[in-house]
């Protein structure tokens, strides 16, 4: 791997990764296969190995992203992503399924359910079909098959910036943790805007929270200030999306009314000014931490404590404990023995085991229930 950024776990155990430095999602598979899903891996030209990173969507074999990071998936099995460097949200649509809606008019080939014989559609602002979702298929000798897997921009242009609106021509700056909650709403982290963005079942994209300046204020939506926010989950049972708060050295909450508030965490607005201590509220103290997932094995949150290089643990009244790690270093073990460099990402899947993003070791880690921790992919070097 080169650059771990993201993980998400899929309902089938796989856990797909973004290796950002090599323009790609892999996937591990729980027998341990490493395997590219999207995205081209590197290539040899003259002796040197060059990724093929970039910015088109298509099929799986097709497609290119650009330094992808947050992953999440939906319930439906769409996967989201956040091409860091490309300025968009991709979404890795499941074999046989495509965007319904470019924003202005929607076609898409069809089958005749009694014929089987392939016919065409166009109808404006919407696409479904019988199941309520469209998929992209092909007419091939008068039937229709359906294509694999595919890679399309859900929103943004391409061009840095920052632009409400229609999700394809919104402007967006670098965007990172992805979320989604029950109803399908999306939401994104931006470190560079400092806010956080909603893209609602209509495709249109908003500022959810943030102000955009360097800063740290609870608040509603845009008067709420934050610094580098990294990554976003979302709660269920509150219904509301919880992000790092990066460079704040916090973990705060939004709430569906778009209040912001601080859970846990008390560093101040510089990055060297973070540290260590487990405990509740602003008690804890956290060091630049990257990422947060929600654990609903644990009923806690998993967070990525990057500079502290440590798992840690906490829960919804923003008690904070430590899962594992300690020293920076690479070293597999039980507990607070165990070694990580950097933690990028942290995720827990459905029996409670939590894999890592081990960045600066290119690794990916799994945390056992009783605390073991092991190396289950990576050489521990790009």
């Amino acid at each position: 791997f080169d650059g771990l950024r993201g993980l998400a776990v899929a309902p089938t155990g796989h856990v797909y990764i973004s290796d950002s430095g090599n323009g790609a999602i892999r996937r591990l598979s729980p027998l341990g296969v490493v395997e590219t899903v999207a995205g081209h891996p590197p290539v040899s030209l003259l002796g040197t190995i060059k990724a093929t990173s970039g910015d088109r969507d298509g099929s799986v074999l097709d497609a290119l992203i650009d330094t992808p990071g947050g992953l999440v998936f939906a319930p439906n099995g769409t996967l989201y992503i956040g091409d860091y460097d490309n300025h968009v949200v991709r979404a890795l649509l499941p074999s046989g399924r495509a965007k319904c809606d470019d924003g202005n008019a929607c076609t898409a080939d069809s089958c005749d359910a009694t014929t089987g014989k392939c016919s065409y559609t166009h109808n404006v602002g919407s696409c479904e079909s019988l199941d309520g979702a469209c998929r992209i298929q092909s007419c091939i000798a008068g039937t229709c098959k359906e294509d694999g897997a595919t890679l399309v921009t859900i929103a943004g242009t391409g061009q840095s910036g920052q632009r409400d609106g229609d999700a394809h021509v919104a402007f967006l700056k670098a965007p990172d943790g992805v979320a989604v909650d029950t109803k399908g709403n999306v939401f994104f982290a931006e470190m560079e805007n400092r806010w956080i963005w909603k893209i609602n079942l209509n495709g249109f994209v908003t500022t959810y929270a943030g102000g955009g300046s360097a800063d740290w204020a609870d608040g509603v939506g845009t008067a709420a200030s934050m610094d580098d926010p990294e990554d976003i989950t979302y709660h269920p049972g509150s219904d509301s999306v919880w992000i790092v708060d990066t460079d704040n050295h916090r973990i705060r909450k939004i709430d569906n009314n778009r209040k912001v508030t601080t859970i846990a965490g008390s560093g101040s607005t510089s990055s060297s000014k973070g540290g260590f201590v487990d405990g509740a509220g602003n008690v804890a103290k956290f060091n630049r931490p990257d990422g947060i997932s929600w654990d609903a094995f644990g009923d806690s949150f998993v967070v990525s404590d990057s500079h502290n290089c440590r798992v840690r643990r906490v829960t919804l009244t923003g008690k904070s404990s430590t899962i594992a790690g300690a020293v920076c270093g690479f070293l597999d073990g039980s507990g607070t023995s165990a070694r990580f460099d950097i933690i990028e990402k942290a995720v827990a899947d459905s029996k409670g085991r939590i894999y890592v993003a081990d960045g600066k070791n290119h690794a990916i880690r799994r945390i056992a229930t009783n605390g073991m921790v092991t190396t289950v992919a990576g050489a521990g070097k790009a």
